[in-house]
C-alpha cells in the first residue's frame, strides 16, 4: 500500500527566545488587520502555534497581508506580557512595479514574485505539482478548460505558457516573468495614448494541491499605458498619380500597374475610406491610368469617375465624367470644386 505525505504551506512566527527560560507564548495571528487565530500558552517551537491553510482559506484569499504577535509568559498560567509585533508580511504574487509604459511594438517583462508556495498531495512528487495563474485579459476565463490564446485579442499581446503563469511546487520561489508586447495597428488613435489592465489569477482548484491555498486568488490589476507609435504619420501624405505612381504615408514609392477599384485608407473606426479606379490609358493599352475616385466620411461621399470601363487592355473613357456628391453637411466633409483641380477635406476630428 502505497502512503502520501502531503505537503502544504504554513505560517510560523519567529523570534529570539529571552534568555532565561523556558516560557510560555501566546500567538496572535492576523490577516488584513483581522484576528483569524490565536493559541495561548504554547512553548517555543510548537506547530500548533503556526497558521494553517485551514485557519484561513474559506475566508480570504491571497495577496493578503499576514501579520503574527506574541506575548510571553514566565509560567503557564502566569499574567502575559504586552504584544510584540511582526511586520507586515505580503502573502501571494506580486509584480514589481502595478504601473508600467509601453509603446506600440514594444515588449516589456514583468517581473513576479512570488511568497507563499504551492502545497502537493505527496513530498516525494514535488516536481508534479503546480498552479497555473491565468490571464484574465481581456475577458475572464470561467474554467482553466477554457484556456484561449490571448495573442489575438485587444492591444496587447503575451508570450503564453499554460495561458499565464506556472508556479511549480518544487520550485514557487523563482521568479517569474510576464512578456507583455503592444500590439501596433498602424493607426493614428483618438485619444492617443491609452489605459489597459491585465488581470491575473486562479479560478479553480489545483488537483495536486490539497490545500486550497491559491484557489480563488486574483492580483490588482496591472496598469499599462500604452503609447500610439503611428503619431509620426501626422501631416503625412499619401497619393497616386498618372501610370499612377504610389506614394505610401511612409513615403514610400511603387508603380501599380493594375486595373480595377483599390482601397487607398479606411478607418474602420470612423468610417472614412478613399476608394481609386485604375484603368488602361489612351495610348492602347500599354499603361494604367487613375480614372476615378471616392471619399465617404462618416455619412458624407463624394465620387468622381472618368472611365466607362475599367480594363487592363483598353480604354473607354466616359463622355461626360460622372460625380457623386452626397454631402450631409460640412462636419465631416468639405468639398471645393474648382477650374482645374477639386479638393476634397474630410475632417477627422
Amino acid at each position: 500500500m502505497q502512503l502520501f505525505k502531503p505537503v502544504e504551506p504554513v505560517f510560523k512566527c519567529l523570534f529570539d527566545e529571552p534568555s532565561g527560560g523556558p516560557y510560555w507564548y501566546d500567538t496572535f495571528w492576523y490577516i488584513n488587520m483581522d484576528t483569524v487565530k490565536v493559541v495561548k500558552s504554547q512553548l517555543l517551537n510548537s506547530n500548533q502555534s503556526w497558521l494553517y491553510p485551514n485557519d484561513w482559506v474559506d475566508n480570504y484569499d491571497l495577496n493578503m497581508v499576514v501579520q503574527c504577535s506574541v506575548r510571553v509568559r514566565q509560567l503557564e498560567k502566569s499574567i502575559p506580557g504586552h504584544h510584540n509585533y511582526s511586520e507586515n508580511f505580503p502573502a501571494g504574487m506580486f509584480p514589481s512595479s502595478f504601473s508600467h509604459e509601453l509603446k506600440e511594438g514594444e515588449t516589456i517583462s514583468i517581473k513576479l514574485t512570488v511568497t507563499v508556495p504551492i502545497g502537493c498531495f505527496d513530498i516525494n512528487r514535488q516536481n508534479n505539482c503546480k498552479t497555473s495563474i491565468f490571464l484574465q485579459t481581456p475577458e475572464y476565463r470561467s474554467s482553466a478548460n477554457s484556456c484561449k490564446p490571448l495573442s489575438n485579442q485587444g492591444d496587447l499581446a503575451f508570450d503564453e505558457k499554460g495561458c499565464g503563469i506556472v508556479i511549480e511546487s518544487s520550485a514557487w520561489w523563482e521568479e517569474k516573468i510576464l512578456n507583455v508586447t503592444g500590439k501596433s495597428d498602424r493607426l493614428i488613435n483618438h485619444p492617443r495614448d491609452r489605459n489597459l489592465n491585465i488581470k491575473l489569477g486562479s479560478i479553480t482548484n489545483s488537483p495536486e494541491d490539497p490545500s486550497k491555498v491559491w484557489y480563488n486568488f486574483t492580483m490588482p490589476d496591472v496598469k499599462i499605458r500604452l503609447y500610439d507609435k503611428d503619431d509620426h504619420m501626422i501631416n503625412k501624405l499619401c497619393s497616386a498619380d498618372t501610370d499612377p505612381r504610389m506614394k505610401t504615408f511612409d513615403g514610400k514609392s511603387w508603380t501599380a500597374s493594375l486595373a480595377g477599384e483599390f482601397v487607398m485608407y479606411r478607418d474602420t473606426k470612423r468610417r472614412i475610406a478613399v476608394h481609386a479606379l485604375f484603368s488602361s490609358c489612351m495610348w492602347g493599352g500599354q499603361g494604367h491610368c487613375g480614372c476615378g475616385i471616392a471619399v465617404k466620411v462618416e455619412n458624407s461621399l463624394f465620387a468622381y469617375r472618368t472611365c466607362e470601363r475599367i480594363s487592363n487592355h483598353y480604354s473607354k473613357p466616359l463622355i461626360h465624367h460622372d460625380t457623386v456628391y452626397h454631402i450631409c453637411d460640412d462636419r465631416h466633409m468639405v468639398v471645393d470644386i474648382g477650374n482645374q483641380y477639386s479638393s476634397v477635406n474630410g475632417k477627422l476630428s
